[in-house]
């Protein structure tokens, strides 16, 4: 005697679910409680292999004025793409989240100082090019302000990690 049962919905919602749970949902990317779990096992592998790790935020610059000017859609559509930029300059290794309203923030592990700002040049390079329309057909150009932060002997911690590449994102600003 068997049973058998057709669990494809199931998990089709428990994917969904876990979906929800990890990934911001205007942009695809990681929320702030996914980057922030792997973040750390990025850091104690970084520490037990002694390999870089940096850390970019980024902030979509003057964001509200777009939302102000030309609606709140054409400034998610800006959202939306940069994080596709932004995605697009990174490796499969490395992590991509959004950090906060117009935010976001990159792990890169194995990745010293001076790859980050390589790495930094390519998201500013893409944004450079980059230009979203309203609905109105109005092409909106947008620009980028970049924090770096690397993995120095001092930083115990992720929070340090982040805050140390925001005090780097506002000097940029």
């Amino acid at each position: 005697v068997g049973v058998i049962r057709d669990i494809t919905e199931r998990h089709a919602f428990e994917q969904k679910l876990m979906e929800l749970a990890t990934r911001d949902s205007l942009t695809g990317a990681l929320n702030r409680r996914a980057f922030l779990e792997q973040m750390e096992g990025a850091l104690q592998s970084s520490r037990r292999h002694g390999h870089g790790l940096s850390v970019l935020l980024n902030d979509a610059d003057h964001l509200k004025q777009t939302n102000y000017t030309q609606a709140h859609q054409t400034g998610d559509k800006v959202l939306i793409h940069l994080a596709g930029l932004a995605q697009d300059c990174l490796r499969g290794t490395d992590r991509f989240a959004r950090w906060g309203g117009e935010e976001f923030v990159a792990l890169l592990p194995e990745t010293d100082g001076g790859q980050a700002v390589e790495v930094a040049e390519r998201l500013l390079a893409a944004v450079r090019r980059a230009s979203v329309s309203s609905d109105a057909g109005i092409v909106v150009p947008f620009r980028v302000s970049i924090g770096i932060a690397s993995l120095a002997g001092e930083v115990a911690d992720g929070e340090k990690l982040i805050q140390q590449a925001d005090e780097a994102l506002y000097r940029a600003k």
